[in-house]
């Protein structure tokens, strides 16, 4: 027997894809601050909901003050 959703499974003790701790796929390098924040979480809505590769943990502005933070690292290192 093959499941029906095979995306939906998930690892013993990691949540499910949907759940509020992983709302999207893109969700799940959060906690190492090592995801890319969804665009359109917080403006439209995201249309891809959990099938997002982009995250929806990150807050409001993240993804401006992570934009901001790799300008000024860049220009650091310009002027370094």
């Amino acid at each position: 027997q093959h499941p029906q959703h095979p995306q939906q499974q998930h690892l013993p003790g990691e949540p499910p894809l949907g759940s509020p701790e992983l709302p999207s796929k893109g969700s799940a390098l959060h906690a190492y601050r090592a995801c890319k924040p969804c665009a359109f979480f917080y403006q439209e809505g995201c249309s891809n909901k959990e099938q997002c590769a982009f995250c929806h943990l990150c807050e409001p502005g993240e993804r401006k003050r992570r934009k901001k933070e790799r300008r000024m690292a860049r220009r650091e290192a310009q002027e370094g």
